[in-house]
């Protein structure tokens, strides 16, 4: 270990560094830390074709040796394939970033550089490790809040709402503070309020893989709102907010090495604003019981981190158990825990839990 620089991070944080030809690096304040062997160049390309096979994308540093043949055969660019199994992911994640290595227990920020989609904090909570969260502001994280006010944005657009809504009113109370279907000026000003500490967004996502289009979240046909109308919301404050885009693609970005280059919460996240959301699109279901299990962890004071590690470990069970867990939250609970015990496909596979991401 080499002392090359200092940071002004309180918080220890690192740059990760693992497409270098030689070894995997990381940089973090006076020290140079080599997690791997000779060969991680090549390596980390047989990574992306793998990541571009299960997701149905097309990513790329040095050309088309690491797209490989398996993205051709997608009819539905953008989301993940139903013919992979996602464990050769998790697998090939904790390989190759060497997880098991005990430096990111160490860790409360971590920058990817190249940023790209790689489930890292998935990966890591199926290890049982609390996951760094990833900066993408290169600010220092704030305190996090003494009291705590929550509002929830929900759309009648997913087929989820009546299952949120009921969930959030046991939980929270008649008197919560739901807005359906809000307008772009309502999200603007909920952004703005420094006394929303919790803020839950449950739409769909609009990220585009292929076109530099403007991101956006989508509640109806007529009523959108556009990241970059919420970007230059100044939300440097004293205490720490939470905000969970419970929508498809939400923690999308482009690689890139401008960290903050693209995506809904890389562009949203800073050091007073952390944010959770998923890497790629999962089962409308699934993200509905994933937010419910969010929203209660929160209210039981868990960190941000804290809580997504125990909601995977919730849910990385079998169906019955995890229905057994939702009841377990309170009677409101019950036509959630109904719906799981009933799904056909297995919440625990990590194409469902493995797609979780926390950016600052």
């Amino acid at each position: 270990r080499v002392d090359i620089r200092k940071e002004d991070f309180k918080s220890a944080h690192a740059f990760l560094l693992p497409n270098m030809s030689g070894a995997f690096t990381a940089l973090k304040a006076g020290e140079q830390v080599q997690l791997s062997a000779e060969g991680n160049g090549d390596n980390y390309a047989r990574l992306m074709r793998l990541c571009n096979q299960v997701l149905g994308v097309a990513i790329s540093i040095r050309g088309e040796e690491e797209l490989g043949a398996e993205v051709k055969t997608f009819e539905d660019y953008g989301k993940p394939n139903r013919e992979v199994d996602f464990e050769d992911l998790r697998v090939a994640i904790v390989d190759h970033y060497r997880l098991k290595d005990d430096f990111y227990k160490e860790l409360s920020l971590m920058t990817l550089v190249p940023s790209n989609n790689h489930p890292l904090q998935g990966a890591l909570c199926s290890l049982g490790i609390t996951p760094p969260l990833l900066s993408t502001s290169l600010q220092d994280l704030v305190d996090e809040p003494q009291e705590k006010r929550f509002v929830f944005f929900l759309a009648n657009s997913t087929f989820t709402l009546k299952i949120e809504e009921t969930w959030i009113k046991g939980k929270f109370g008649e008197s919560a503070d739901i807005r359906i279907n809000p307008t772009r000026d309502d999200v603007i000003s909920a952004l703005k309020d420094e006394q929303l500490t919790h803020v839950y967004i449950s739409a769909h996502g609009q990220f585009d893989h292929w076109e530099r289009q403007p991101d956006r979240i989508h509640f109806t046909d007529k009523l959108e709102v556009e990241v970059d109308a919420l970007r230059d919301i100044n939300n440097k404050w004293k205490s720490r907010r939470t905000l969970i885009l419970n929508l498809c693609d939400g923690a999308a970005t482009r690689i890139s090495y401008n960290p903050n280059n693209s995506g809904m919460a890389a562009a949203l996240a800073s050091g007073s604003q952390v944010v959770v959301s998923h890497l790629w699109p999962v089962n409308p279901l699934y993200a509905a019981a994933f937010g419910m299990f969010m929203l209660d962890r929160l209210h039981a004071a868990f960190s941000v981190q804290d809580a997504v590690l125990n909601v995977y470990q919730t849910m990385d069970q079998d169906n019955k158990t995890i229905a057994s867990s939702a009841e377990n939250m309170g009677e409101f609970s019950s036509e959630l825990a109904e719906k799981i015990a009933n799904t056909n496909f297995p919440f625990s596979d990590f194409r469902n839990i493995g797609a979780v991401a926390i950016y600052a």
